[in-house]
């Protein structure tokens, strides 16, 4: 693991944001806060590689991370985008296999990180953490099952507009729109979805000229605006069937 460039001080305060941890009291929080450390981490610092035999579970208190994997060529995939109030490598914890990929800071982020007795211990202690883990894993199942689907049926341009969409739930819809920020990168488009750059620069600019999306701001910082939710997973419907 590299090294951290900074130490905060971790409370039962800081585990609020964190969404398996809020339910629970602030005294709970300051018990799991004692069996933690934290360290910060600049944008581009590498967290952890794949493979890597350590089982520690990480929760993002701050920032971003991307989730990699290598394949046998060597290929890096970006898989998502993991943001503050997450978690990532539960799966090791829970049961001690090596990590299955690759962490990095996306942004500037402050992590905490618990050893994989103390995570366990923690699961049997509450079981509405225990159950919101497991709810989690089952998102990341279905998200992975989502994307084999869309890799082996779907065209390049419909693989876009489905990971727009999911884009567009994640960052939170009001009104029918949505606003990420930033924009995604037209390359971690492609990289998640298995195609080229250019092939997610064409299908976006054909959207911009449906009025589907539009360039925007937010707070003085570059968006990308989802103006039609509803027919942007309409026209995936239709397509599929």
């Amino acid at each position: 693991m590299a090294s951290a460039i900074q130490t905060g001080a971790l409370t039962g305060y800081s585990l609020s944001g964190i969404k398996v941890f809020a339910d629970l009291t602030v005294e709970d929080r300051q018990i799991i806060a004692e069996r933690c450390q934290s360290r910060r981490y600049s944008a581009g610092e590498f967290v952890l590689a794949q493979d890597d035999p350590s089982s520690d579970v990480f929760f993002i208190l701050s920032g971003s991370v991307r989730v990699q994997f290598l394949d046998k060529s060597g290929k890096d995939t970006l898989f998502r985008t993991q943001l503050a109030g997450e978690m990532f490598g539960e799966l090791s914890a829970i049961d001690g296999a090596r990590r299955s990929a690759t962490i990095h800071a996306e942004q500037d982020c402050w992590l905490a990180s618990m050893s994989p007795v103390a995570f366990r211990e923690t699961l049997t202690c509450h079981p509405k953490i225990a159950l919101d883990t497991l709810e989690w894993v089952i998102e990341l199942v279905r998200e992975l099952s989502e994307r084999l689907h869309s890799f082996n049926v779907l065209p390049v341009r419909q693989r876009v507009r489905v990971d727009l969409l999911r884009l567009a739930r994640m960052a939170g819809v009001e009104g029918n729109k949505s606003m990420l920020v930033p924009p995604p990168k037209h390359a971690d488009i492609a990289a998640r979805i298995g195609t080229h750059r250019e092939g997610v620069t064409r299908e976006l600019t054909a959207l911009q000229k449906l009025g589907l999306i539009e360039r925007a701001a937010v707070d003085g910082r570059r968006a990308l605006a989802v103006m039609d939710v509803d027919r942007l997973q309409q026209m995936l419907e239709t397509v599929r069937g």
